[in-house]
């Protein structure tokens, strides 16, 4: 099992431009444990947002299940900010099993 941060995922997110989805450039494996992170810049028209202390920054993980008898769930994690960055590192149960995911992170001031 995988104790120690391996990946950082840096994204830009110009706040001006509309919200696209993006596809992480990894991939996961079970059993691992805070082995991603996802690093969100945030911008307006290029330039940096700083983002103010006491900024909440929640991560949504919804497994997809293709199977009949299991249920999809939805886990959320809080994460951080600092200057224009918001993070937010994977939970050990995200690494349960295979599966396709979306991950929304929300952050608000």
């Amino acid at each position: 099992m995988n104790d120690t941060l391996s990946n950082v995922l840096l994204y830009r997110v110009d706040l001006n431009k509309p919200i696209k989805k993006k596809f992480l450039d990894t991939l996961l494996a079970e059993g691992d444990h805070k082995a991603h992170r996802i690093d969100i810049e945030l911008v307006r028209n290029g330039a940096p947002v700083s983002i103010p202390s006491g900024t909440g920054v929640y991560g949504y993980f919804t497994n997809h299940t293709s199977k009949p008898n299991e249920e999809e769930f939805t886990l959320v994690m809080k994460g951080s900010a600092d200057g224009n960055v918001a993070s937010l590192t994977l939970d050990r149960a995200c690494y349960v099993k295979t599966c396709q995911f979306s991950l929304i992170i929300k952050v608000t001031v």
